[in-house]
């Protein structure tokens, strides 16, 4: 995990990398997108 800040704009981002075995990816990717969905509806964004 990484806390990104924009010089010019000071947006903050937090950059994640996920490491997963290749059989398990698509699981993996299912569970990311439901968390982002869901922290994006806690947010309101």
């Amino acid at each position: 995990m990484e806390i990104l800040q924009d010089e010019l704009t000071n947006d903050v981002a937090l950059a994640i990398t996920d490491f997963v075995k290749e059989e398990d990816l698509e699981e993996r990717k299912k569970i990311w997108d439901n968390s982002i969905s869901y922290l994006q509806s806690v947010i309101g964004a």
